[in-house]
């Protein structure tokens, strides 16, 4: 009977160590890729990152910017919206105003203006590049 015990535990706690490796191998890989600007090649691995855990916040932002800067909208505003309206997660001010310049790229207007709102609303500093940006981009 110990046996038994100690082997489900063993079992369980090496399963464990493997996950663990796999999603720190993917995020490894993810990271290498955009220092190297390949962002689709991120943009994969994050994703497979989220296959184990798809409420992590910080992997869930570094795919949006990933797909952003693959030019991949449709893509990078689901992710920005799961991280702002479900996960209710905003990294920093970009994360709201990106969400609205990836719905404006789509055509989503009323969408794009919504979140240009929130950044207006929250981080609305005279002189900021992004505040410029989203007063301009609302217009």
């Amino acid at each position: 009977m110990i046996k038994k015990i100690f082997l489900y535990t063993f079992l369980f706690f090496g399963l464990t160590q493997i996950y663990g490796q796999k999603k720190s191998a993917f995020l490894q890989a993810a990271d290498e890729a955009f220092a190297y600007k390949n962002y689709y090649g991120a943009l994969k691995f994050y994703n497979e990152a989220l296959e184990f855990d798809e409420k992590d916040a910080d992997v869930l932002y570094k795919s949006a910017e990933s797909a952003r800067l693959f030019n991949s909208y449709k893509i990078a505003a689901e992710k920005y919206s799961y991280l702002i309206d479900t996960l209710q997660i905003v990294n920093d001010s970009s994360t709201l105003y990106y969400a609205g310049e990836m719905y404006q790229r789509l055509g989503q207007y009323d969408k794009a203006t919504e979140y240009y709102d929130l950044y207006l609303t929250q981080y609305n500093k005279d002189g900021d590049y992004l505040t410029t940006k989203a007063k301009k981009d609302k217009e």
